[in-house]
């Protein structure tokens, strides 16, 4: 009989706490368990969720939900190990494997539940894992509105709720909700969707009377997904000797946001001009901004141009950027490091079982390291995170010459490269020159054309010194030819 049929008869507390203490050590190690342990161990957190939260503890009554709260901390610990181990699973999706991710996600809400039972202080509970973190936090028509929490751990996540003449609609009727925040460092979803996800996040209210179906808000909710930092894209550094510079990009996508991030290493302004099909200038392009913008935003950078697809109209294509830093090159060279990238917001729609964009949308003030995504209901939410291509067109090199003199640095350094360039050259012309010479031609003759020989050759070839191409030749001795039988000769008479 195996776990899952083991606890089933089990309906008192203090039997129940010590099973979801053993689901935690038989779920520890996530890549030794099978997928028939997979469905097993999903079916027993869900099993052991609902049960414990259905019966009281009456052994603690100085702290009632004490006992409670430790066994929600082991299953929380066991619904981490089992995300795990379903993450590790190779191979196609199949029933099985849906219906444990199912049973998996559905005991979440149950286990927060439990770990906020009976918490009476204002502050929020948080529980973390190296996989999953989960801030449990009471609020009310109050506090809720325009407020911000975060969750730090294992990924970055903040929300920010809108206003309360937004909120009215179903705060009234519930003066008092739990807000759950979670945040995975895994997509959890990537079997039943295979949409690259780089950040996902889950943003819920329940009530006393279950969880709020919180959607169509006049205002939306922003919800920032942070990436990891391990893989942050690199950017294009340049040295500048001119005001200004061009670059191509290459949209794939008409549905992604395009991000770019110009960071000179002085607080310098810098205008950027965006066109499509040809380079831009001052009087003709598509959409042209000013960075810095004039007020920082709270969670992003002011370097940063987030441009929606919205306002992408010509579609797919080749894109041209031009940046014009406010710059005098009297002051010597300045570095810009360049940064581009597409992003979009989804969340997981459940009755599909698929990623979906309706009713959520890239913010203004994603960056390159979140993105910020406006959405008018609450779920799980996810982010997609691309670099795109970048050139740096090498027109500009005739003006970066230009100015060359007003660097003596810069000069001295291009100088000396093409030095070396010309004594290298030098060096291989005469290698092949000597080389041409050492080689000879021999006939060596042969007495007798119907003679058969043969010759050993010898060649070296280097560059080293004593080490030049040579050949040597040697010639083995003909076979010796058959005397020739003498004649019978007649006899006279």
């Amino acid at each position: 009989m195996g776990f899952g049929q083991a606890i089933r008869g089990i309906h008192r507390f203090p039997e129940l706490q010590q099973a979801c203490h053993i689901l935690q050590c038989l779920t520890e190690a996530p890549p030794l368990l099978s997928p028939a342990a997979q469905r097993e161990a999903s079916a027993s957190l869900l099993y052991l969720s609902s049960q414990l939260l259905q019966t009281p503890d009456p052994s603690n009554s100085s702290h009632p939900g004490a006992s409670t709260a430790t066994a929600a901390t082991a299953l929380f610990q066991a619904f981490s190990n089992i995300l795990m181990a379903l993450d590790s699973t190779t191979g196609p999706p199949g029933s099985a494997l849906e219906q444990a991710l199912e049973d998996t996600l559905a005991a979440l809400p149950l286990v927060q539940t439990m770990l906020w039972y009976n918490h009476n202080t204002g502050t929020p509970v948080t529980v973390s894992t190296p996989t999953v973190a989960t801030q449990l936090s009471s609020c009310g028509i109050t506090c809720l509105p325009l407020s911000s929490h975060r969750l730090a751990q294992p990924r970055l996540l903040d929300v920010t709720f809108p206003t309360a003449s937004v909120l009215a609609t179903f705060l009234p009727a519930h003066p008092d909700v739990q807000l759950q925040l979670t945040v995975l460092a895994l997509n959890p979803f990537k079997h039943l969707d295979r949409t690259e996800i780089s950040s996902v996040g889950g943003v819920s209210l329940t009530s006393a009377h279950g969880a709020l179906d919180v959607h169509g808000l006049r205002e939306e909710i922003e919800v920032g997904l942070w990436r990891d930092e391990a893989v942050a894209p690199v950017p294009t550094c340049l040295n500048l000797s001119a005001q200004h510079f061009h670059m191509e990009l290459n949209l794939t996508s008409a549905k992604d946001a395009l991000l770019v991030h110009v960071q000179p290493d002085a607080p310098l302004p810098v205008d950027l001009y965006l066109g499509f099909g040809h380079p831009p200038n001052r009087t003709h392009f598509l959409f042209s901004t000013t960075l810095p913008r004039g007020r920082s935003p709270p969670h992003g950078d002011t370097y940063t141009w987030a441009l929606p697809p919205e306002r992408l109209w010509p579609g797919p294509g080749r894109y041209h950027l031009m940046a014009v830093v406010a710059w005098s090159p009297e002051q010597g060279p300045v570095g810009v490091s360049v940064t581009t990238a597409t992003t979009r917001c989804y969340f997981w729609d459940q009755s599909q079982r698929a990623w979906a964009t309706g009713g959520c949308q890239v913010g203004p003030s994603s960056n390159m390291s979140s993105t910020r995504c406006l959405c008018n209901h609450l779920s799980f939410f996810g982010s997609s995170f691309l670099v795109v291509p970048r050139t740096v067109r090498l027109q500009d090199a005739g003006q970066l010459l230009a100015r060359m003199p007003s660097n003596p640095v810069g000069a001295a350094l291009l100088g000396s490269l093409l030095l070396a360039f010309g004594l290298a050259g030098l060096w291989a012309w005469r290698s092949d020159r000597a080389d041409a010479r050492q080689a000879e031609f021999v006939l060596v003759p042969d007495s007798d054309p119907g003679a058969t020989a043969r010759y050993a050759v010898q060649v070296h070839t280097g560059l080293r010194r004593g080490a030049g191409a040579t050949a040597q030749v040697g010639r083995s001795p003909p076979a010796p030819r058959p005397r020739p039988r003498p004649r019978p000769q007649r006899g006279s008479g």
